[in-house]
């Protein structure tokens, strides 16, 4: 596939556990997309967190111009992180999915597409990915008892890169009321941590009580912003992809892989170009735990896109 786009950010590490969130704006709507069906009319596309949420999100319900059903639901944005005294910060505004396939979704298929967003982001808010949806997800690299890490090659009908390479994941399924709670982030990492165990249990078919999850980092992986996880599972390799075949979610699936020491993980981000991004993403995410100097090689040599890995120290 030579249309995808060329960028993957590994926005923060382990670091980020314990983060809080506050209200964040909303995205910008380009003027190429304020004429979709899904805003309701005379709307000011006013980024303000709770403007947004009645306009874009309660009133286009209201009118049936968007869904809470099937993949047409409300959902979190990334919006931004800054840091506190060593503490993560998350901005997090509203956003849905139609929002993320006007934006985020068709960059991945056009570069053009994304070229302009980023720069009319940049030119006019100071942020690149003022334009883009960036719904927040869920992503999880899966090692063995030994430590092998297990991927995915996904089916050919998936909405998103199909037939590409991954780990289990997906849209993290929560609106923003959770802004209006007292513990706003303790309430978004236990939906975060909920979602990846209920991930592997429906494409791996492992029972939530045999796995033990550790939060990795958070990444830009273009389609949309994931919190990646590494998840220890007490049992072989071999086993786990005989259960993944008779797993709920097995039909996602066409094919697994065994990646069996840190120099394999190396090589398969390295040289495998049909990869998701938030796959690449999490699997380096883990490997910057288990082997730092392979993380690092990977990074430096990764071909099928660059790496930004940014530093929270230079973002205090």
């Amino acid at each position: 596939m030579d249309t995808w786009v060329q960028r993957l950010a590994l926005i923060a590490g382990p670091e980020i556990a314990g983060y809080r969130v506050e209200p964040g704006p909303a995205m910008a709507v380009h003027p190429d997309v304020r004429m979709s069906p899904f805003y309701p009319p005379g709307a000011s596309f006013d980024r303000d967190c709770r403007v947004a949420r009645h306009e874009r999100l309660d009133r286009a319900l209201h009118l049936e111009l968007i869904s809470e059903a099937g993949r047409e639901d409300r959902q979190p944005r990334y919006a931004g992180i800054r840091w506190e005294g060593g503490q993560a910060v998350l901005l997090v505004g509203p956003t849905h999915f139609r929002e993320v396939r006007a934006t985020n979704a068709r960059a991945t298929r056009d570069p053009s597409w994304d070229s302009l967003l980023r720069e009319a982001g940049q030119q006019e808010f100071g942020d690149e990915g003022a334009y883009f949806s960036n719904a927040l997800a869920v992503t999880t690299a899966v090692a063995s008892e030994s430590g092998e890490a297990i991927v995915g090659r996904r089916g050919s009908t998936t909405v998103l890169y199909p037939r590409f390479w991954h780990v289990p994941g997906g849209q993290l399924e929560s609106d923003c009321r959770f802004l209006d709670l007292p513990q706003p982030g303790a309430h978004l990492a236990g939906k975060a941590a909920e979602q990846a165990a209920r991930e592997i249990e429906e494409e791996y078919g492992i029972p939530r009580e045999s796995q033990f999850s550790a939060l990795t980092g958070l990444v830009d992986g273009l389609s949309n912003v994931t919190f990646t996880y590494r998840t220890a599972v007490a049992l072989p390799a071999e086993e786990i992809l005989r259960r993944a075949g008779a797993a709920a979610d097995a039909a996602d699936h066409d094919a697994y892989r065994i990646l069996r020491t840190p120099g394999e993980v190396h090589d398969f981000v390295v040289q495998t170009r049909d990869i998701v991004p938030a796959g690449a993403g999490a699997l380096l995410s883990s490997l910057r735990l288990s082997d730092p100097e392979a993380f690092a090689s990977a990074v430096a040599r990764m071909t099928q896109y660059p790496v930004t890995v940014h530093n929270r120290d230079a973002r205090r």
